[in-house]
């Protein structure tokens, strides 16, 4: 069993301001950054593209951004599964690799973006191909974007189901949390 130096408390605070600085980043980098280039926002992959040959600076922004909110991301699993482990160690190791697989697309996205201002920004892409065909290709990186980050919502949300059914068993939490945290994850998961 996978023993950690950290007191309980300790290592839940962890846990908790892991779960919470993603959201406090991503709520300062929305209106700041992502604006006209998450495809995530917007449905329309042609605007997006547009918009995305225009904001070189600002993908990179978000593409390191993204890679904090990884090691968040790493944090919040690893934690879960130390607190909850002697609940059920197959589950919280399950949960647990699937929250990591789930981070690593949300990563694989912060590579599209990169991948979209490094067409933005490098001379050679305007030598290689028409204005056209680099808006394709910035459509393409929009469209991985957005694919990685669904899978990585749908996976979090299976993972996230796992570990609130070990919240449930464990009773760490209260069983009404623990409960409505198990049924709006599979609600997400399956929406």
């Amino acid at each position: 069993m996978i023993q950690t130096d950290q007191d309980p408390q300790t290592l839940a605070r962890i846990v908790g301001l892991s779960l919470l600085a993603p959201i406090v980043v991503g709520l300062a980098a929305i209106p700041l950054l992502a604006s006209g280039i998450d495809i995530n926002l917007s449905a329309d992959v042609i605007a997006t593209a547009q918009n995305m040959l225009e904001a070189e600076t600002s993908l990179r922004a978000k593409a390191y951004l993204a890679l904090l909110t990884f090691v968040f991301a790493v944090l919040f699993a690893v934690g879960l599964f130390l607190l909850l482990q002697t609940s059920g160690r197959m589950i919280a190791a399950w949960a647990m690799g699937v929250s990591l697989s789930a981070a690593f697309l949300s990563l694989l996205g912060a590579v599209f973006g990169m991948n979209a201002a490094h067409i933005a920004g490098n001379p050679a892409y305007a030598d290689l191909a028409s204005e056209e065909q680099r808006l394709l290709l910035a459509g393409i990186q929009a469209t991985s974007d957005y694919t990685s980050f669904h899978l990585s919502l749908v996976l979090t949300s299976l993972a996230n189901a796992a570990f609130f059914y070990l919240f449930w068993r464990s009773q760490l939490i209260p069983r009404l949390i623990s409960g409505w945290g198990v049924f709006a994850s599979l609600f997400v998961a399956s929406a």
